[in-house]
């Protein structure tokens, strides 16, 4: 009998164990254990009010005492087990209590500890309050412990109420929850342990942060049996709560997968905004979250500003994170699936949303808040610790970017990082080189024949550098890797003292395609390079990484940081046909002249910014020279200075904007003894802005006799804004004049204000060449203007008169027109 007896206590007290610990009670079905304690009429469910869920326990105390207690007996032992609920009583019974305490009774004699004790006067009535308390370490196993209600002396023939709802008993919390860094976290180390640092360039497609500052964040993960516990500290210098939800303002969104073998769509997301709607002075307008798909019974959270940025800390339930059917199995060696977003509004867009964002996940895009496929994987270890892998454990993919605290990184796979981002332009390391940045090895047709986009970085230990390149044909017939698609350059370490020769530069170079007379840097070690090539729509890409201790020149290096230089000339080829030449080449450097690779003074300058940037600077750090040519996007670039353009040699004819107009089109001023008394070459371009016309003309006498100024050597253009519906008459042509020379009857287009017209005239062997653009907005005649678009049309005639000696009449006029006359 005595055995028996044993056994079943042993039975007891584990059922007892397993129903308590961790538990807790929204009685939404029955109240368990527990049970009406002394003073107390009645004990039953209630959904007159109710925390969370839909009943509650409500307690009402009898006419002969005053107190109520609800309590439970349970056979473990306590020690660092945590009891909470919340009690609600009502204002009508305020006056009658004298307070609340949790209370406990060991099983030596069942002696009475009062636990904690809450002075009436601190209970809110007609809300809701929260009291909890931790067991301390108590001898005897046997233990009852509850809530108590204690009524003012004399209020025995009272009856109030009490109402308690969320009665939980769990293990004591790991990590107390109040935005402040816990001791527990300073033992761990890295994502193997979880520890993040989510540099800037650990972005995504919501936009790229300008540095650590702008955007970066540390984070600290921790578990129990009851709770998942982060805790983070982001560096943001603009706190905004702007954004028009939650996702578009500053702060953290979890994505969790429960069960990340399953591919549903069973993803459990939780935000938490810095601001909410008490910060209305600093912004926020209705962009804020509180973990707000999660019962307050069910999570803890913490937040405060710092002088660079935000720390929050975040307490969830396991129980809380549920998706469909889906629940987090929590032991040691199980899994789930995550993704870390946090979100940076810096007022930069409008209507105001993200900036920016940095995450953690296994694929670095913002698609992971409905793509199971992209989230890491987080699994339980020993000690309360997580392990952060990068690696989705559905698809397999696997996330490269380290969150060790890594001061910089760029994954040299051929594709753009999302860090690039951030680059703006030549002075930040973007260069857009487009096709009339050509030089002396030949001009691209237009951007798609030849063009790059070119994006580099750097850090202490590598110089990177990412390109696209548009080619419409992708080669590599060459007999040389100069003489085939791709990249090279020239580089001087130290452009300050270097001799006029090829014998301080160092020349890699990175072909577009594999093959015979390819080069993938073969003059660097390969422990000291890393490069990749793809193929992709309309043309190829390049990425590369040097080591700056591979960067060497007649004994001369680079010692990178912040306001050093080096010099580089960059040349992209292009080789369409030919075994033993180029097409055409575009290139960045101060002298636009192939002759670069030998010529330190044609080499333009590179300096290191701050936040692991560059400044291209197309002027030559010896020389001074600069070039001129845009590299920040500008779709055409003309320079008006009576010179002809790169651009030009990409014209044929007439039907793209290149005329010869010999001797024999001339008109009734007079015909031209032959080309070299009078003829002319004409090149024309245009942008949104401006009309542009360069023309070299072949005159034997050059003069300025004429007593008007289109009786002088020049050229005359008749334009006719709208030739549609223009009438016969003079009045809707809009005439200006550039003539060859200055003077008394010179014209430099004096019809136009001087600021929309640009113009130069030069002398040249055997006659002159003039240049001018003419803004769109100048060419006005009548109420008649032109709308520069592709396919719309205006009238044009264009005269170039020749005076040799007659200064009232020209000898000869050649033109372009549909009739030829000058009228």
């Amino acid at each position: 009998m005595k055995k028996f007896l044993l056994v079943f206590f042993i039975f007891m007290f584990a059922v007892s164990v397993n129903l308590l610990k961790a538990q807790t009670w929204d009685f939404e079905s029955s109240m368990g254990d527990w049970a009406a304690g002394t003073g107390a009429a009645s004990i039953e469910l209630s959904a007159e009010q109710a925390h969370s869920g839909t009943q509650s326990l409500k307690l009402v105390q009898s006419n002969t005492a005053t107190e109520i207690n609800v309590q439970n007996d349970v056979f473990e032992p306590m020690e660092g087990d945590v009891f909470s609920a919340w009690v609600y009583i009502s204002s009508a019974d305020a006056a009658d209590i004298n307070g609340l305490q949790i209370f406990y009774q060991d099983g030596d004699g069942w002696s009475w500890h009062t636990g904690k004790w809450i002075n009436g006067t601190d209970v809110t009535p007609d809300a809701w309050y929260q009291i909890s308390y931790t067991f301390p370490a108590i001898a005897s196993p046997m233990q009852r412990f509850g809530i108590q209600f204690t009524g003012k002396s004399g209020t025995e023939a009272d009856t109030p109420t009490m109402y308690v709802d969320d009665i939980t008993v769990s293990p004591a919390q790991l990590i107390v929850v109040d935005a402040e860094k816990d001791a527990f976290y300073d033992a761990l180390t890295g994502p193997d342990d979880g520890y993040l640092q989510l540099r800037h360039y650990a972005c995504n497609d919501n936009g790229a942060p300008i540095n650590d500052a702008d955007l970066s964040a540390k984070m600290w993960a921790a578990w129990d049996d009851t709770w998942f516990y982060f805790y983070t500290e982001v560096k943001d210098n603009i706190i905004s709560g702007k954004g028009g939800a939650s996702y578009q303002s500053d702060g953290i969104e979890f994505k969790f997968d429960p069960i990340p073998t399953s591919t549903a769509n069973s993803i459990f997301a939780p935000q938490l905004t810095i601001l909410d709607t008490a910060d209305a002075d600093q912004g926020v307008v209705n962009g804020w979250d509180d973990l707000n798909n999660i019962p307050d019974s069910m999570k803890q959270y913490a937040r405060r500003l710092t002088s660079d940025g935000y720390a929050m800390e975040v307490a969830i339930k396991w129980d809380a994170i549920v998706s469909g059917t889906e629940h987090v199995s929590v032991a040691v060696d199980s899994v789930f699936g995550l993704a870390l977003n946090v979100h940076d509004n810096d007022d930069l867009q409008t209507p105001p949303s993200r900036d920016h964002s940095v995450m953690w996940a296994a694929h670095m895009a913002d698609a992971v808040w409905n793509t199971p496929a992209y989230l890491g994987t987080v699994k339980f270890l020993a000690d309360n610790k997580v392990q952060f892998i990068a690696k989705n454990n559905i698809s397999g993919e696997t996330n490269p970017i380290p969150f060790d605290g890594t001061p910089f990184y760029i994954n040299v796979d051929a594709s753009k990082d999302w860090v690039y981002n951030a680059d703006k332009g030549p002075a930040t390391g973007y260069l857009q080189i487009k096709s009339y940045a050509g030089n002396d090895n030949g001009f691209p047709t237009n951007d798609a024949d030849l063009s790059a986009n070119v994006w580099t970085a750097w850090d202490d230990t590598w110089f990177y550098l990412y390109t696209e390149v548009k080619d419409d044909i992708v080669t590599n017939i060459g007999s040389t890797s100069y003489f085939n698609d791709g990249i090279e350059l020239k580089i001087d370490p130290q452009p300050t003292d270097s001799t006029q020769g090829g014998g301080s530069i160092f020349a890699p170079n990175l072909t577009a395609l594999s093959g015979p007379h390819a080069d993938s840097l073969s003059n660097i070690p390969d422990s000291l390079k890393k490069w990749a090539r793809k193929l992709i729509t309309g043309g190829y890409a390049l990425e590369l990484a040097i080591k700056w201790s591979a960067i060497t020149a007649g004994g001369e290096t680079i010692t990178p940081a912040v306001d050093n230089v080096f010099g580089l000339a960059m040349n992209v080829h292009d080789n369409d046909t030919l075994p033993n030449a180029r097409v055409a080449s575009i290139m960045w450097g101060a002298v636009m002249l192939d002759a670069a690779w030998n010529t330190p003074k044609y080499l333009g300058t590179i300096k290191f910014l701050a936040d692991n940037r560059l400044d291209f600077i197309p002027s030559n750090n010896m020389t001074g020279v600069t070039n001129p040519v845009p590299y920040d996007g500008t779709a055409l670039y003309i320079t008006v200075d009576a010179k002809k353009d790169p651009f030009y040699n990409s014209l044929t004819g007439p039907s793209n904007g290149y005329l010869q107009i010999r001797s024999y089109a001339y008109n009734d001023n007079g015909k031209p003894d032959n080309d070299a008394d009078l003829s002319a070459r004409v090149w024309t371009a245009w942008d949104a802005s401006w009309f542009y016309l360069y023309t070299e003309v072949m005159d034997d006498i050059v003069t300025n006799i004429g007593s008007t100024s289109y009786f002088n050597d020049g050229i005359e253009l008749k334009i006719d804004p709208q030739p549609t519906d223009s009438t016969q008459g003079g009045g809707s042509i809009f005439a200006p004049n550039l003539t060859a020379l200055s003077g008394p009857h010179a014209d430099s287009l004096s019809n136009i204000p001087d600021s929309l017209k640009k113009w130069a005239r030069a002398k040249i062997t055997g006659g002159y060449a003039l240049e001018l653009a003419i803004k769109w907005s100048a060419m006005v005649a009548g109420t008649e203007t032109i709308t520069p678009a592709v396919n719309n049309v205006f009238g044009l005639a264009m005269n170039v008169h020749d005076n040799d000696t007659l200064p009232n009449a020209r000898v000869a006029s050649i033109m372009w027109g549909a009739v030829m006359l000058d009228a």
